[in-house]
């Protein structure tokens, strides 16, 4: 596991409860994924880095 940096959310998923301009730190992450838990989610989002989605809607936003 490498260290985990935060994310920009640039577009809203209300089904996922990610908001744009919601910054969010993922408990997971290596080359190909994040795992976050967002609180009031009823499950975690898994998300692979190369997937459109990922690309979508999240932009780095610096370290740990």
């Amino acid at each position: 596991m490498k260290p985990q940096q935060q994310y920009k959310v640039i577009a809203t998923d209300a089904g996922a409860m990610l908001i744009e301009g919601q910054t969010v730190k993922p408990y997971y992450e290596d080359d190909n994924e994040i795992i976050l838990d967002i609180k009031g989610a009823a499950f975690s989002h898994h998300v692979r880095k190369s997937s459109p989605y990922f690309t979508n809607h999240f932009q780095p936003a610096g370290g740990q």
